[in-house]
């Protein structure tokens, strides 16, 4: 996917449809891009119905560069929104009877966009008096018996995932 313009030069952006966020724990948009004659891409988020605000702004130049841009500050609403926008000062040219550019001016490229829920959860270390085999849910309930349902638990002292 690229962003460019053709007539005009001036602010260009490209809008998402809406995300659903909100069951990540810690939403990561990672994204491939790379720019002829643009020196900086702005990413901005929003809760839906919301402005939308500037979450990063980064330089970016002709080689391929991944970027991973934290999205936890719009991961609470019901839907959220991404725009990507940078400023184009070199139109590209098209040809007037097909549409097809026959040379590019300023262009941003974007490939490989995904979002992950980088980290499974916020625990960083468990302290536990109990007995060493006791096993725990995440919100801190003591589990009877060795757990059979899928999840996540705190055994031993350790996070242990059931599949």
């Amino acid at each position: 996917m690229a962003l460019t313009t053709t007539w005009f030069t001036g602010g260009h952006f490209i809008k998402s449809g809406k995300l659903a966020l909100q069951d990540a724990n810690n939403p990561t948009l990672h994204i491939d891009v790379k720019a002829n004659g643009i020196g900086k891409l702005q990413i901005k988020g929003a809760k839906l119905h919301e402005p939308a605000e500037t979450i990063e702004e980064v330089a970016i130049g002709e080689e391929w560069t991944t970027l991973d841009i934290p999205l936890a500050d719009i991961k609470d609403a019901r839907f959220a929104t991404l725009t990507f926008a940078a400023d184009f000062y070199n139109p590209s040219t098209t040809d007037w009877m097909t549409g097809e550019i026959q040379t590019w001016g300023d262009v941003v490229f974007f490939d490989n966009i995904r979002i992950t829920d980088d980290g499974i959860d916020g625990i960083e270390q468990v302290n536990s008096t109990e007995a060493s085999n006791s096993v725990y849910t995440l919100d801190g309930r003591r589990v009877k018996a060795d757990p059979t349902a899928k999840g996540l638990y705190i055994f031993d002292g350790k996070k242990t995932l059931i599949k």
